[in-house]
């Protein structure tokens, strides 16, 4: 929880230097976002947020910061009558992101983008055998490594304001203690308020 807070805190802060840059002709914006994270075999599948800060050069180029929190855990394959093995794992990368954007029209636009970052991932391991001889053990920590990956969306503006953002990403998560690493799938529809 630390850790998210640090990282929505260097959003705010990012946003408040963006948001001097509006003075100038560069728009600013913040973002949040509800995510979909599709973690492979292994792990589950499940829901996360993001929070975005960033700013639009011209119509067509913009970057900005943003930072993800997901939580997976391994699939009940592992678990029997006699044995037990499970490892939560928690997500947060944090990345920078570069995107060009194809207006449409003057409300709708697709874009294309890569992100590149560093991933803090926390995981938890534990294994129980039962019942005639009953051993447990627990194993924590966290790790930080490289993080990113293409991705491509589309906006829809409601107003100069006020958009509805909806992205499609591949993001690649370095090895971690707990995990191979790998890439993930990620859907994403967030809201933006343009300043």
């Amino acid at each position: 929880m630390k850790k998210l807070n640090i990282a929505l805190l260097a959003l705010v802060s990012f946003a408040s230097t963006l948001r001097v840059c509006a003075q100038t002709g560069v728009h600013t914006y913040l973002q949040a976002s509800a995510i979909y994270a599709f973690t492979g075999e292994d792990f589950k599948s499940g829901p996360g947020v993001a929070f975005e800060a960033g700013l639009s050069v011209t119509k067509h180029h913009s970057i900005e910061m943003e930072v993800i929190s997901f939580n997976t855990e391994t699939k009940g394959s592992n678990n029997s009558y006699y044995y037990s093995d499970k490892t939560v794992l928690k997500f947060m990368p944090l990345l920078l992101t570069y995107r060009y954007t194809f207006p449409v029209n003057d409300q709708f636009a697709a874009f294309a983008g890569f992100s590149l970052g560093a991933s803090y991932t926390r995981y938890e391991i534990s294994n129980t055998s039962y019942p005639s001889y009953y051993t447990s053990w627990t194993k924590s920590g966290a790790d930080t490594v490289v993080s990113g990956g293409p991705q491509i969306g589309c906006v829809y503006k409601f107003s100069p304001h006020s958009s509805i953002i909806s992205t499609l990403r591949a993001l690649y998560i370095d090895k971690t203690y707990a995990a191979t690493g790998g890439n993930l799938l990620i859907l994403q529809l967030g809201y933006r308020f343009t300043f």
